[in-house]
């Protein structure tokens, strides 16, 4: 999957152009200067899950994981976690990045599966970003 991001020279042509329009020119904060978002990542790095967090200093390993569970595991840590520290915060979203023919439902059509979406459900997600989350990621929720 990484040696596919690394090749994908439409999304870096895309970025490098968003990144010198004049409007993507930001003032870059002072290091003290407390910042309202910012981003993180989940990785899987030998069985384990690894959070990258650059306000964090280190990557924080949230402990083993099974195979294909990295959504799975994120999504409780989201919830635990980001959300417990800002309930009803509207700033706050969830990007994942899946191999290019995945599907919701494993076949053609773009649903999401009953299962996947329970499974989100359960997490606390609601009914409606959830299906939507699931329409995007191709449905990999194990």
């Amino acid at each position: 999957a990484g040696f596919a991001l690394a090749e994908a020279t439409e999304l870096h042509e895309a970025s490098e152009a968003a990144a010198r329009s004049e409007r993507a020119q930001t003032r870059t904060p002072d290091r003290d200067d407390k910042v309202a978002g910012h981003f993180v990542v989940f990785v899987e790095v030998e069985g384990r899950m690894i959070e990258l967090d650059g306000c964090m200093g280190k990557p924080i390993d949230h402990g083993q994981m099974l195979p294909d569970t990295l959504l799975h595991k994120a999504a409780g840590v989201i919830r635990e976690q980001f959300f417990a520290l800002a309930p009803g915060d509207p700033n706050f979203s969830v990007m994942a990045l899946t191999a290019a023919n995945a599907s919701a439902n494993g076949g053609d059509g773009l649903e999401a599966d009953d299962a996947g979406l329970a499974s989100l459900v359960e997490l606390g997600f609601e009914e409606g970003p959830a299906k939507e989350a699931l329409l995007a990621s191709g449905g990999d929720v194990s």
